[in-house]
């Protein structure tokens, strides 16, 4: 079996982090890119070994390069220890089906070369199924793949989309650390769902399982109406000075502390208001 003189020529960089004073570690996330192979997410980590000074990734580490280069060093470690190890990404039968598969070398008293550890990646999101949130479908269930991403709004997970000729705001599930809060938005906008005062949730959005060929879709975001005049926190920052704009400014702060206390609302989409993407102003 003939082998790539460096595997990661086949995988997309999707993401990086490292402390470059330091030193102490180096994280990078990738997605396979062969032609007719599923593209499995996996990630490389080396981190500074604290028990043994003279090891592979202590050297790689603290190896002084410009950015680009170090961080190709790291690839080129890997894959010297796949072809070590008789790896090849594009036929590995071992990516984990419901996660993100972690590589990591670590070398081990008694020996001089670094053991592979193959784990779950614990940045890998969960995503839920549709029939885990609504057991009831209430709202469709639409695809991402179904819609044109036109560009981000307010924040990282916010982006505006046509989803057939209609202008939608699409708010994505970005991280595993931010997955409660997002459910507990969902659940508050189910509940309002069809008031006159609040955006309505249009619809879940699912994709393909992001880990696996053969698992179920599961739920990447959902869609909600797009106000074309924007938020409350605007028209109350836009028009400052009038009674009736200070009288309603005041009103908004006591119903959010209030849905705060109760934990209806748990963030802010843009300043103190948490209300301020859901009000119709359309």
């Amino acid at each position: 079996m003939e082998f790539p003189p460096n595997q990661m020529e086949n995988a997309k960089q999707l993401q990086y982090s490292c402390d470059p004073r330091t030193r102490a570690s180096m994280y990078q996330r990738f997605e396979l890119r062969v032609p007719d192979i599923f593209p499995y997410r996996f990630s490389l980590l080396l981190k500074h070994n604290e028990e043994i000074d003279h090891c592979v990734e202590n050297t790689v580490l603290q190896t002084h390069l410009p950015n680009q280069e170090w961080l190709e060093l790291v690839q080129k470690t890997f894959s010297d220890v796949f072809l070590r190890d008789g790896i090849r990404l594009s036929s590995f039968n071992k990516w984990l089906p419901h996660a993100i598969t972690r590589f990591t070398l670590i070398t081990q008293a008694g020996r001089s070369d670094p053991v592979l550890l193959v784990d779950a990646d614990p940045s890998s999101i969960q995503y839920p199924s549709s029939s885990s949130i609504l057991p009831t479908p209430s709202i469709p269930t639409i695809s991402e793949e179904s819609f044109v991403t036109l560009r981000r709004l307010s924040h990282r997970n916010v982006r505006l989309v046509d989803h057939d000729g209609s202008l939608y705001v699409f708010k994505t599930i970005e991280r595993q650390d931010e997955l409660d809060q997002w459910r507990n938005e969902l659940k508050t906008l189910l509940v309002l769902r069809n008031s006159p005062h609040i955006i309505n949730i249009v619809a879940l959005v699912d994709i393909q399982n992001p880990y696996s060929p053969t698992a179920s879709r599961v739920v990447s975001g959902f869609l909600l109406e797009y106000c074309t005049k924007g938020s409350l926190h605007d028209i109350l920052e836009n028009q400052q000075g009038s009674i009736e704009m200070d009288f309603l400014r005041g009103i908004m702060r006591l119903k959010c502390m209030r849905l705060l206390r109760a934990k209806v609302v748990g963030h802010c989409h843009s300043t103190c208001i948490p209300l301020v993407c859901w009000y119709k102003r359309c």
